[in-house]
């Protein structure tokens, strides 16, 4: 059994090490490595049904309550698709649509689950608003622990990824009386914890999940076999559409049609491509990216990604630069 010592000294070392890892790459892109313990099967088992008592939960375990909780809400657009490459692997594109704020990329392998690679943006960490705390700070690089429960999109080693899109005014919480998690957690239960489509719903449909801000979400589940599937809570029940290849922001369950940020061109344009090409690649990909995203308004695309589900990687542009790709495999985080 280990002294209170060694286990303060290895939680300590732990969360210097994942400080250490941040660095900025370019611009308002940043990446970290998390290797702190961040508690999820306490947080699975905590009943939390609310962002703010999930920041105070983690803010607790973490830093012991002292420092204040900084994770915030935000409401997005946002596309995603899953395409086959002529090589035989899958590729799922994401747009991530919210007002600018900067980007971390982020990368997990906890002891009890999958490793996984991802994408989350300084908005929902409080960082550059209202808070005034720069990423580069020490402040903001410790906010930046916080990342696996704010992570929007991300693939793990098994090639299941997932993305979070959002839907109508109206945030959603069912009511079956299964523990509560709060939709990020979802996303996490996913990346860290499922080995297909299928798998990823059997999780989910264990608990009630609650959106979050002030509208309701949905997400986009594909694995590496070429499954896809978008699960959402039209209500108090969760709802499941298999083989759906393409998403933005309508409901899909009820193939109910309230449009959001344009997403009926959105969703007209991908399934387009998808229907007369049988395969896409990388490139390919990110050029439908470029087609749906949006440059103006109160959410231009922030990032688009491509996931390889079959090699673990991610490409990524900021801020609708296409001309300049990142590429990212777990070899990239320290």
């Amino acid at each position: 059994m280990r002294s209170p010592v060694i286990v303060a000294f290895v939680i300590l070392y732990s969360r210097l090490a994942s400080i250490a890892s941040v660095e900025h790459i370019d611009n308002d892109l940043y990446k970290i490595s998390i290797k702190q313990d961040y508690y999820f099967d306490e947080v699975l088992n905590a009943n939390i049904s609310k962002p703010e008592d999930l920041a105070d939960f983690i803010n607790h375990k973490t830093f012991f309550g002292l420092t204040d909780s900084l994770v915030e809400n935000v409401d997005f657009g946002c596309s995603s698709f899953l395409a086959q490459t002529p090589d035989g692997d899958f590729i799922a594109g994401r747009n991530y649509d919210y007002a600018e704020a900067g980007e971390l990329a982020l990368y997990t392998n906890p002891s009890d689950g999958f490793a996984s690679i991802g994408m989350t943006e300084f908005g929902a960490l409080g960082l550059n608003g209202e808070l005034g705390i720069e990423p580069d700070s020490l402040l903001g690089k410790t906010v930046m622990m916080f990342a696996p429960y704010a992570t929007m999109d991300g693939v793990n080693e098994k090639g299941v990824m997932v993305s979070i899109l959002q839907l109508t005014p109206g945030a959603t919480h069912p009511r079956t009386e299964k523990p509560d998690i709060t939709i990020t957690v979802a996303i996490r239960l996913i990346l860290d914890r499922a080995e297909s489509v299928d798998h990823a719903i059997e999780l989910l449909q264990q608990y009630d999940v609650h959106g979050e801000g002030e509208y309701a979400h949905h997400l986009f589940i594909s694995d590496s076999s070429g499954n896809a599937a978008v699960v959402e809570w039209p209500g108090s029940q969760m709802k499941v559409v298999k083989d759906q290849p393409a998403v933005t922001n309508f409901f899909l369950s009820n193939r109910s049609k309230v449009f959001y940020c344009g997403s009926c061109d959105r969703y007209d344009k991908i399934v387009d491509w998808l229907s007369h090409h049988s395969t896409t690649t990388s490139e390919q990909a990110m050029d439908v990216l470029k087609s749906v995203s949006q440059s103006g308004g109160e959410y231009p695309t922030q990032w688009s990604a491509v996931y390889n589900l079959n090699d673990f990687c991610m490409d990524v542009t900021i801020d609708r630069n296409y001309d300049k790709v990142y590429h990212f495999t777990t070899k990239d985080f320290n």
